[in-house]
């Protein structure tokens, strides 16, 4: 009986490799845990680096609306005529400064035509800012109708 133990612990010994253990992960599993870690990490810090300029974007296209609708309505009032070229910006709305502290100046051009309908125009109201070095044009269209004794809408 003995010696059955003895060549059933000889055998196990010689199916391992030398130095091997039987528990625990290999430099490949860890490394390749390693590997997906580092990935997942870098992806996040990608994120967190860009969301500063996402939110910067988000701000400068709010305020572009707002240019854009408060100059649709000084034109609606009458404040503006209805002639096609730049526009001065209702107040407030031109130089707005960001969170960031980026002054925003926003170009408004107005594009009038007439409609085959009398005393009907058509608008193409466009903004265009410029942040960190990239034009942003937004473009608002729409027809109005012009009161010829008045000069604005009823």
């Amino acid at each position: 009986m003995l010696q059955v133990l003895r060549t059933s612990a000889v055998r196990s010994r010689r199916r391992r490799a030398p130095g091997a253990t039987t528990g625990g992960y290999s430099l490949i599993e860890t490394l390749v845990a390693l590997a997906l870690l580092s990935t997942a990490g870098l992806v996040l810090m990608n994120t967190a680096w860009q969301l500063p300029r996402l939110v910067e974007r988000s701000e400068a296209k709010a305020a572009d609306l707002r240019a854009l609708e408060s100059t649709l309505e000084m034109v609606r009032a009458g404040l503006i005529p209805p002639v096609s070229g730049v526009v001065p910006a209702a107040p407030g709305t031109s130089g707005v400064r960001l969170r960031s502290g980026i002054s925003l100046p926003i170009v408004l051009e107005l594009d009038a035509d007439p409609t085959e309908l009398p005393e009907v125009v058509a608008l193409d109201l466009r903004a265009t800012y410029h942040l960190r070095g990239r034009a942003t044009t937004t473009t608002l269209s729409t027809r109005v109708w012009i009161s010829v004794e008045t000069g604005a809408t009823p």
